[in-house]
């Protein structure tokens, strides 16, 4: 804001609007979750008539409405975009839900885990039931599972009361390569279907991603915790190389590559032999004798 003192304009009012002559209306949150926060936003500019004037003539250099964010769910931002003022919605990447990362099986048995484990008079899955499975360095959402932050008498929460920043948070524990591919092997488990395959590289763990639906950009980042721009860089990689098509199909070349990586992983376990000799401790005589 210091920075561009002359460019932006904190909280302005309708009066504001016409002297200076804004053009962009933007809300800039860290989270998008059921959407409801930013909605009141919206809410409020657009019960003004002059800001619906200014609205109308936005492709002749009129108001536009954007919203910024880190993450946001797929119905968060789905019901943002459905407001009057049509805003465009810019996320980092897609947060990743229970129905989004794991298969409709597995997210039936997780929602059940929410609801046996979830305080009385709580919404299992969080607000708005969005089960979202993020949390940040300065706390937890309230739009995720309720188990995960509040406590009762025979359970005790991870992030109690929505505080991460504690001394046994994961927060604490500092960032590195090693940490971050050991991260995405285990996403590429819990979200892949047949065999195991082996992550080598960014590339590899999308494409292995694509192995079931959604296969949207949206859903892979969300899916396995990628930023968008990421995604879209890998399916960019894979098109050229032809293993998927314009729509994020596998093709028969993305098939085999798959089929080659998941031999890899398949290892063949040998008996071991016994690491001392058996001798029998008592003799019995042979029948028929």
């Amino acid at each position: 804001m210091k920075a561009h003192r002359g460019e932006v304009i904190l909280s302005p009012g309708a009066d504001r609007f016409r002297s200076s002559r804004i053009r962009r209306f933007i809300i800039n949150t860290d989270f998008i979750g059921s959407g409801e926060r930013a909605e009141k936003y919206l809410n409020a500019a657009w019960r003004i008539r002059s800001v619906r004037s200014w609205w109308s003539r936005r492709s002749r250099g009129g108001l536009r409405f954007e919203i910024l964010a880190y993450a946001g769910t797929d119905a968060g931002i789905a019901r943002l975009e459905r407001h009057p003022s049509q805003p465009r919605v810019f996320v980092v990447t897609r947060c990743p839900t229970i129905q989004s990362v794991f298969t409709r099986g597995q997210a039936v048995m997780m929602e059940d885990l929410c609801n046996r484990y979830a305080p009385p008079n709580s919404q299992a899955l969080g607000f708005g039931n969005n089960g979202a499975l993020l949390a940040f360095a300065h706390g937890m959402p309230n739009n995720a599972p309720a188990m995960f932050w509040k406590s009762r008498r025979k359970w005790r929460a991870l992030f109690p009361e929505r505080t991460t920043i504690s001394g046994s948070s994961p927060f604490s524990v500092v960032a590195s390569e090693t940490l971050e591919a050991a991260r995405l092997q285990a996403a590429v488990k819990s979200v892949s279907v047949g065999p195991a395959v082996v992550p080598v590289d960014i590339k590899s763990i999308v494409l292995s991603a694509l192995r079931r639906s959604p296969r949207q950009a949206e859903a892979i980042s969300g899916r396995l915790g990628l930023e968008l721009a990421v995604v879209n860089n890998a399916f960019d990689q894979l098109r050229r190389r032809g293993w998927i098509d314009e729509h994020q199909q596998l093709t028969e070349r993305g098939r085999m590559v798959i089929e080659r990586l998941a031999k890899q992983k398949t290892k063949v376990f040998l008996p071991s032999p016994p690491e001392t000799g058996y001798f029998p401790e008592t003799l019995r005589m042979p029948r028929d004798v």
